[in-house]
């Protein structure tokens, strides 16, 4: 009997021993738990205070945009009044101090109207006149898509050589070539 009272004894120290260590591993994981939650607070602040700024500053950038866009058109209509010679010198003025609003106003800024640039020459022309490409995974798929979506707009002119590669122009500068002749 005694040995048995012993057995049950010990069964139950197991079972309590058991149930501690349980406890211990539960509390442990519940403390781990605690330093996280306050961090999770301060990113969940930090985003927060991150997404207010850049509200704000998206706001501002709106606002300057507007007053770029105005600007830009005042100095356009002063630009007409001007002899057509000045007027391409200064039209070239204005868009080197305005960005770029997006590839496509990009690549027709530094089409030439007389001799025709191929998609790798437009990338270099891109690079050197400063547009940022690191934001397009392939830079130059994306600019051939352009290219031929400008072209197939009519706003470019193209021609394809005797081995299927496309080579661009702009249709605009030359239109403007063609009305400073007159």
């Amino acid at each position: 009997m005694l040995s048995l009272a012993s057995m049950m004894a010990k069964s139950q120290s197991d079972k309590d021993f058991a149930y501690f260590s349980l406890l211990v591993i539960d509390f442990s994981l519940d403390m781990s738990i605690i330093p996280r939650m306050a961090d999770l607070k301060k990113y969940r602040r930090a985003v927060l205070e991150g997404l207010g700024e850049l509200t704000k500053l998206t706001q501002k950038r709106r606002a300057i945009d507007d007053q770029i866009g105005k600007l830009v058109q005042l100095l356009a209509a002063n630009v007409n009044m001007l002899p057509k010679d000045e007027q391409a010198i200064f039209t070239t003025r204005i868009n080197a101090a305005t960005p770029a609003s997006g590839l496509s106003d990009a690549i027709l800024r530094v089409l030439d109207a007389e001799e025709y640039m191929s998609t790798l020459a437009v990338r270099e022309e891109l690079i050197t006149n400063g547009y940022d490409l690191s934001g397009h995974v392939n830079a130059l798929a994306s600019i051939h898509t352009t290219l031929k979506r400008l072209f197939e707009a009519g706003k470019i002119d193209g021609k394809q050589t005797p081995d299927g590669k496309m080579f661009y122009r702009s249709v605009q500068k030359r239109i403007e070539k063609m009305d400073a002749k007159k």
